[in-house]
C-alpha cells in the first residue's frame, strides 16, 4: 500500500517482474456460469468464488489467470474460521506472483460469526504470508466486506 495515497501497488501480474504500479480494484466474480476469454476483458483482477473442490482444476485456472496478466483475489470466505484450512490454502497460494490480496469474510458483521473471527484469521494469514513466498511479516493485504445494515448492536 502506498501510505501517502492509499493506493494498492503491485508488480505486474504475469510474474515476469517490473516496477510497482497502482492496481485498480475491479474484479470479475467467477462463480457465474458465463463463458469469457481472459484476454478480452478489461478487468485487472479475478476473484474466484469458493468452493475449490478440484485443486488440479483450480491450479489450471490460476495458471491461466497469471498467463493473462491478471491479479488474483484469493477467497476463503467459506473456510476463514478453519485454521488448518487457512494454513493449507495460504501455503499453497502465497508464492503465486499474481496474488494481489487475500479475501476472508463476506459480510461477517451479523449475528452468526464470532466478533473476533476475522481478526484471528487475518493474524494467521499475516503470520504465514511473506513477500518472498516463504512466510513471515505479511506481504499481501487481507480484506473482507462488511455489511453493517443488520449489525447486531447491543
Amino acid at each position: 500500500m502506498d501510505l501517502r495515497t492509499g493506493a494498492l501497488l503491485a508488480r505486474p501480474a504475469n510474474g515476469k517482474g517490473g516496477p510497482y504500479a497502482p492496481v485498480h480494484n475491479r474484479s470479475y466474480p467467477t462463480a457465474r456460469r458465463q463463458k469469457w476469454k481472459m484476454t478480452e476483458i478489461t478487468f485487472m483482477q479475478v476473484h474466484p468464488i469458493p468452493t475449490y473442490s478440484n485443486l488440479t482444476a483450480l491450479d489450471l485456472v490460476l495458471d491461466k489467470i497469471q498467463e493473462a496478466g491478471l491479479y488474483l483475489m484469493y477467497d476463503m470466505r467459506s473456510t476463514y474460521q478453519n485454521k488448518a484450512s487457512v494454513t493449507e490454502q495460504v501455503n499453497r497460494i502465497k508464492s503465486r506472483p499474481n496474488l494481489l490480496l487475500w479475501y476472508t469474510a463476506d459480510e461477517p458483521d451479523g449475528t452468526t460469526d464470532p466478533l473476533n473471527a476475522t481478526v484471528i484469521s487475518s493474524n494467521l494469514i499475516t503470520s504465514l504470508d511473506g513477500g518472498d513466498g516463504k512466510g513471515g511479516a505479511g506481504y499481501h493485504p487481507v480484506s473482507l466486506v462488511l455489511n453493517c445494515q443488520d449489525y447486531f448492536f447491543k
